[in-house]
């Protein structure tokens, strides 16, 4: 509740601030107001579409899945990422081979922006987008090139109570405690390993065939 109260208060501040002293603040700092107010909503939107996911799979055997191509899957969300953020850098590199993996399209491509969006927030840009073919599964790897996750937030990063510091926000919320659920709904599994050379680096598996 908290999450959801952040970006809804701002608004509400920035919006009575240009309503009530519009005629006598400047056109500099309305336009900062409503960036401010842009930038909440945008937040407020992504908390909306993480809680609607909750939804879907909590309902695990309702999941709709078909075999889709993973590289028009990162394409999508790497497309959705670019409207929230169209300066960001995101590089994409993809296998020679098409890899066809079982899964609820609408489910993965939010683990995807969930992953894309903290890179780009959290590390800057540029964030690399990876996919392999890694026995028998599918490998996704999303890599930012800032400071990387602490040592010691590393044991709790999927916990719901999880909260990494940020200028505006009051953390990750539910995303990441997401991405595992959503996950491991699939039969896959997710990890933060630093590159060794700098950065974040999160990488999840989904296997390619159904187990029967």
């Amino acid at each position: 509740s908290h999450d959801l109260r952040t970006p809804l208060t701002g608004i509400i501040g920035a919006s009575a601030a240009i309503e009530e002293n519009g005629d006598r603040i400047g056109a500099a700092e309305t336009k900062k107001l409503a960036a401010d107010i842009h930038e909440d909503a945008e937040w407020l939107l992504r908390m909306v579409e993480n809680l609607l996911s909750v939804t879907r799979v909590s309902q695990v055997s309702r999941l709709k899945k078909s075999e889709e191509p993973a590289e028009e899957v990162i394409s999508e969300a790497v497309a959705r990422c670019h409207k929230r953020y169209p300066d960001a850098q995101i590089r994409v590199h993809l296998p020679d081979e098409m890899l066809f993996v079982p899964m609820d399209v609408t489910l993965i491509v939010q683990v995807l922006i969930n992953l894309i969006e903290n890179a780009v927030r959290y590390g800057g840009t540029p964030v690399d987008v990876s996919l392999y073919h890694r026995k028998g599964k599918a490998e996704f790897v999303v890599r930012d090139f800032g400071p990387g996750i602490p040592p010691d937030k590393r044991d709790t990063l999927f916990e719901s109570a999880q909260v990494q510091a940020d200028s505006r926000r009051g953390g990750l919320g539910i995303g990441l405690t997401l991405c595992r659920s959503i996950l491991a709904a699939h039969d896959g599994e997710i990890d933060e390993i630093n590159h060794p050379d700098g950065g974040a680096q999160f990488v999840f598996t989904l296997p390619l065939e159904e187990e029967i």
